[in-house]
């Protein structure tokens, strides 16, 4: 009778806690009027084992069991979720890395020193190079900084056989320019830049024109193709990267080299105003080493 009583108890708490959604008030009312009515049974009777569990009971005992764990894990889950979006909210933004991060992966330069050499089309330039200077293994590019477009001087050099019409809307027209002289025109001509002091030269025993490019200062490269900077030419040698980057205000000392029929684009670029006289005497030795063979 006990046993009965036990498991009538049971149900009475099921009922009150699962069936205020489910019953009608009626039923309810009977329901917890008979579980108030009930003698309870103490429950060390229970742990010394006086009454045996009548075996119907074990089924529906573990399926109890299971739903009160079932409620427990889904209030840990929504509290854990809850307390990671409060954090995803109000966490602060992470702090971006400093633009002179060296991330080797994604750069491929390396330390320069000594001699330096990459292949333009079928044409082999190759240059002497301070120590602390780095380069890329893909195209011929060089600075004395370990990420290369962070330093204070640069140096690229390019196989040209076209020119952007316009150095902002670089992605819009191009003119051929096949030879030097080709190559020299366009660029008198160019949108978006300034060129002067056009002279004859030498380099690498090679016939050159040199002359300035400077971007004005007042403007606005960020309206430019994909929000700048300005770009002179495609690079005909290495899949047609665009070659010699500018921002506002920048100046450049543009070589165009004639090596046999060929047009060697060669742009050296004080890339920060503080650039020292040291830096730039530095960037006019790596210049005057430069060798080109066909």
């Amino acid at each position: 009778m006990a046993g009965n009583e036990r498991f009538d108890d049971s149900i009475g708490r099921w009922l009150e806690e699962t069936a205020p959604n489910r019953l009608p008030q009626r039923v309810l009312a009977a329901t917890f009027e008979r579980t108030r009515r009930t003698r309870q049974e103490p429950a060390w009777r229970t742990v010394l084992g006086r009454h045996q569990m009548p075996r119907f009971a074990y089924p529906i005992g573990g399926v109890a069991v299971l739903a009160v764990a079932g409620v427990i894990a889904m209030a840990a889950i929504f509290k854990v979720s809850h307390l990671s979006n409060f954090g995803a909210a109000t966490a602060p933004a992470p702090t971006a890395s400093p633009s002179h991060t060296f991330t080797p992966y994604a750069c491929d330069y390396f330390p320069a020193g000594g001699a330096y050499g990459v292949t333009l089309g079928t044409i082999r330039a190759t240059a002497t190079v301070p120590n602390g200077w780095h380069g890329i293994r893909n195209f011929f590019k060089l600075s004395n900084s370990v990420c290369v477009d962070n330093g204070s001087v640069r140096l690229e050099i390019s196989l040209v056989d076209e020119v952007y019409v316009d150095a902002c809307d670089w992605q819009g027209a191009r003119v051929d320019a096949s030879t030097a002289a080709a190559v020299v025109h366009a660029l008198t001509v160019q949108e978006s830049q300034s060129w002067n002091g056009t002279s004859d030269t030498t380099l690498g025993g090679y016939p050159a024109k040199r002359f300035e490019i400077s971007v004005p200062a007042d403007f606005d490269t960020s309206a430019c193709d994909e929000g700048g900077p300005i770009y002179l030419w495609p690079d005909a040698g290495a899949g047609g990267f665009h070659r010699v980057p500018m921002a506002s205000g920048q100046k450049a000392t543009v070589y165009v080299v004639d090596v046999g029929g060929s047009a060697i684009g060669v742009a050296t670029v004080p890339w920060t105003e503080d650039a020292t006289p040291a830096e730039i005497a530095e960037l006019d030795a790596v210049v005057a080493s430069l060798r080109f063979e066909p």
